[in-house]
């Protein structure tokens, strides 16, 4: 970045601070540089302050390049600069702003193919047509909502099949109730809820992360009308400049909402500001103007939006088509040239159509023994394996996270059919049990304890004021206490220690710790609370011998009595309850509050304790936990004692635990092996977790847990844990994902398009998507004719070497031999 000079268009862009723009911008041109300078510049020559710019993508990857380039730029003085994908950003939205459970699960389209799957078959129905299905459950949940009609983007999803034989309402309605019962949200989920939540009055004063005054949005293109519209709800009233990055030839994905007029609708909104970065820095000369007229000619983008040759590279070789004669000659071809170009410093991608054209190729790689990956719809990071891990840590950080329990009862084969678990989990929502229980306690659960000490002993209430948020290093300012038997106030009982006074810290602790002697602790949030207490005395005395004593949390009741407690703020759950606010400003009034609730949940307990007893001594269930303790409970209590751990080292991250955890279970065999799982440790330890060295294995956790949710293998190539090598994928794979050498597989007349195809425009658009994805080289193989969509144009033919038949028996001939000699050493 400090060798980047801006050119005239890209200064333009790095200046603008004035309203809307539009830039238009293909690969190449610097677009990522310029968003690195344009944040330097809105902070140092505008005066605008980092925690008000916000960066949005529609992918990690590319999220990931422009947080590297900002970083490169900026440094790491960055703090408050929220960069991220657009989905990323809602589900930290409805979290940091309770808007829903904390504990809410988050299904992927995997999930819900096993959903809807197990839907089907309960209703009687053999078709697999789930995409239907979850259009409809859109459509009813946009009705709902009453969203505005430009936003509704599943309006004309059919309530049935064409025969009028599969009620796809019916089976939505199912999956939603699901949902609902399971305490569980999908992606179309998150941007709805977000954007109902932006349409409350004075949202943007009453909800964080909710008013930008600088922002960026970059793969326009690629975004539907309910996530601009989310961007607008962002947007400041006094706000600078929202600026938005596209590239108009690679809109290709109207599946998932995008409408073609994306560009159209900011172009008129944008009106007088709108930047064309037409300087190719990259692309070699011959491959550029290629594209270029590829995109006039069949794409018919005007000639303004042409992209200028700045790169002085030139590839005598980087166009070349190969014409084969049958199927077995092209994959032939195709192996050949993968060897030619593959190398340990370049990357070559073989790029198909379809997944039965990449399982062939692959099979053609594997008889020249040629190494190679291919890269399937079975994305790593959507596997049960990896889900189950992810679940794994949903739980240890929050026990109520019912779904996530469902599948690791599954999984670790406490229960025998995933079905069952969960029924299972379920029926423990209902009556206030988690798995945990199962665990912990014998014929009891956490609430059963608590009503036995609330009937027995003598509990303080107590709470905490500190300097911050940080369990392990925030100093406490303040205790207050009180005494509690049977839920009665103690007469005289109260107690309040400011640390900050002429008594020593020391003293303060000593006096508190005399004051509980042998009676157990209760706050709001206390499983917080007593940590920080807990580092406290580590830190800041010397001769208190201090050990945890029984501790009970009421929002941990609260949340397990009411599983959709949104706020976890005292005030909010006793007014949802009818128990009144805490208006004072006095602690010991909180405290009071506290007790209120207490009683409260004490009372919904007792309604519940005989129902749990019948359930957790059934025998269903004593083999069900003699199960869990035996097969998950050592994992489970791995990772627990790690989250208060005061130890910041190499391995104590989240990294490490999470590849300790998957061994765990892979020699376990609850999970199978995933392929790439070291690459994946090597994403976790230099960008996910790279960032945070020094921090703590507790917030690491917290800070990502929902991340994992939004994770792919895109992100693997772009932030480059997996470089060189050859990799075989169909086209609309990892769309972002550039390589040094593309091979485009069977780009033939009735292929490209289909004969039968009733879009042959949106097939132009994925040609081009593939050839642009060249950084150096190009080849094209093909049988019988080469695709109209070159063939038809002279102006596109011409860049092309068309190989000789001689050169290519010669290369043939020599692989041949290349491979028998490799078998033969073998």
């Amino acid at each position: 970045m400090n060798t980047f000079i801006p050119d005239e268009e890209q200064q333009a862009v790095i200046d603008f601070n004035d309203g809307y723009a539009l830039v238009l911008a293909t690969p190449g041109c610097g677009k990522a540089e310029c968003v690195g300078l344009r944040v330097l510049k809105a902070h140092e020559a505008y005066g605008i302050p980092y925690s008000d710019m916000l960066c949005l993508s529609f992918t990690n990857g590319t999220a990931g390049d422009m947080m590297d380039k900002i970083k490169g730029v900026v440094g790491d003085e960055m703090s408050g600069l929220f960069v991220s994908t657009l989905c990323q950003f809602c589900i930290k939205y409805l979290f940091d702003n309770n808007i829903v459970p904390t504990d809410t699960g988050i299904l992927d389209d995997t999930d819900q193919i096993d959903i809807i799957s197990d839907i089907l078959d309960t209703a009687g129905y053999k078709t697999r047509d789930v995409r239907s299905i979850l259009n409809y459950a859109c459509k009813i949940t946009e009705g709902k909502l009453n969203l505005p009609e430009e936003l509704r983007l599943h309006k004309n999803a059919p309530q049935s099949d064409d025969m009028k034989k599969v009620n796809y309402g019916f089976l939505a309605q199912t999956y939603i109730q699901y949902k609902k019962y399971n305490k569980v949200i999908d992606f179309d989920d998150i941007l709805f809820l977000t954007y109902d939540a932006m349409r409350m009055t004075n949202y943007q004063k009453v909800h964080a992360h909710s008013s930008y005054k600088w922002i960026l949005v970059d793969k326009v293109q690629d975004m539907n009308p309910l996530l601009l519209a989310i961007v607008d709800k962002l947007t400041a009233p006094d706000f600078s400049s929202v600026i938005f990055l596209d590239d108009d030839r690679q809109t290709i994905y109207s599946s998932i909402g995008t409408l073609p007029d994306n560009i159209n609708c900011l172009t008129k909104r944008c009106i007088g500001n709108i930047f064309y970065l037409t300087n190719d820095y990259r692309t070699p000369v011959c491959l550029l103007d290629m594209l270029n007229d590829y995109a006039r000619e069949e794409l018919k983008v005007a000639s303004n939006k042409s992209q200028k040759i700045s790169s002085s590279v030139d590839i005598d070789d980087a166009l070349t088509m190969v014409k084969c004669y049958n199927a077995s000659e092209q994959w032939d071809v195709v192996a050949t040239l993968a060897r030619q170009m593959g190398n340990e410093d370049e990357s070559v991608g073989i790029l198909v159509k379809s997944e039965e054209d990449a399982d062939t190729i692959a099979k053609t790689l594997n008889k020249h023994k040629i190494e190679h990956r291919k890269i399937t719809d079975e994305d790593a990071f959507k596997t049960v394996s990896f889900k189950t891990v992810c679940a794994h840590f949903s739980v240890v950080s929050q026990d109520t996270n019912f779904s996530d329990w469902a599948r690791l009862l599954y999984q670790t084969c406490a229960i025998e059919e995933a079905s069952l678990a969960r029924r299972c989990v379920r029926k423990m929502m209902e009556i206030g049990v988690t798995p945990a229980d199962l665990m912990e306690y014998e014929d009891s659960s956490y609430l059963i304890e608590f009503a036995k000490s609330y009937q027995d002993k003598e509990i303080v209430i107590f709470d905490i004021e500190t300097t911050g948020l940080n369990v392990f290093e925030d100093d406490i300012v303040r205790i207050t206490a009180m005494k509690v038997r049977n839920g009665v106030l103690v007469p005289g009982s109260e107690l309040d220690i400011m640390t900050e006074t002429d008594k020593t810290i020391q003293e303060a602790f000593e006096q508190f710790i005399s004051y509980v002697g042998d009676d157990e602790l209760l706050g709001h949030d206390a499983n917080y609370s007593i940590h920080v207490l807990e580092n406290n005395i580590r830190r800041r005395t010397t001769s208190i011998d201090f050990s945890l004593p029984t501790c009970w949390d009421t929002l941990e009741m609260s949340r397990m009595l009411n599983p959709n407690t949104c706020n976890p703020n005292l005030e909010s759950i006793l007014e949802v309850n009818g128990l009144g606010g805490v208006k004072s400003q006095n602690a010991l009034d909180d405290l009071k509050g506290v007790l209120s609730l207490m009683v409260f949940i004490y009372t919904k307990i007792c309604s519940l304790v005989q129902e749990q007893r019948k359930f957790l001594s059934h025998k269903v269930m004593k083999d069900i936990q003699r199960k869990l303790r035996e097969n998950y409970a050592p994992i489970y209590k791995h990772t627990k004692d790690k989250l208060y751990a005061a130890e910041i080292s190499p391995k104590n991250t989240f990294g490490k635990e999470f590849a300790h955890v998957y061994k765990y279970m892979v020699d376990k065999d609850y999970i199978k092996s995933i392929e790439v799982f070291d690459n994946i440790q090597t994403l976790f330890d230099t960008v996910v977790i790279g960032k945070e060295k020094d921090v703590y294995f507790r917030q690491q956790l917290f800070n990502h847990i929902h991340e994992l949710k939004t994770l792919t293998e895109a992100d693997l190539y772009k932030n480059g844990t997996i470089k060189a090598g050859i990799h075989v994928m169909t086209i609309d794979k990892f769309k972002d994902l550039d390589f040094d050498n593309v091979l485009l597989y069977n780009i033939s007349e009735g292929v490209f398009p289909p004969f039968d195809s009733a879009h042959p425009k949106k097939n132009a658009r994925t040609l081009y998507e593939g050839m642009s994805r060249a950084r150096k080289r190009l080849y094209i193989t093909y049988e019988g004719k080469v695709s109209r969509f070159i063939s038809t144009h002279d102006k596109v033919i011409k860049y092309f070497y068309d190989m000789p038949e001689a050169q290519k028996e010669r290369l043939l001939k020599f692989e041949k031999k290349f491979v028998d000699f490799l078998s033969k050493e073998a």
